[in-house]
């Protein structure tokens, strides 16, 4: 008797027990990763990204 949680592997293909099918999911679609607005992104204030990496500089361990 085979095990209910075993691949079932077919020519060609794998079936696996809870694999992900499909495409990605958008940014728009994720709840957790707000969206930014233009003016808050790195490339549209780089003295903004620059004043980050040294805040993020300083928390780095030496």
């Amino acid at each position: 008797m085979a095990d209910a949680q075993q691949p079932k592997i077919t020519p060609g293909s794998v079936e696996l027990p809870g694999a992900i099918t499909g495409s990605p999911p958008r940014k728009s679609d994720n709840t957790a990763a707000p969206i930014l607005r233009d003016d808050e992104t790195p490339s549209s204030g780089p003295d903004r990204f620059a004043a980050l990496l040294w805040g993020v500089r300083g928390l780095a361990p030496a």
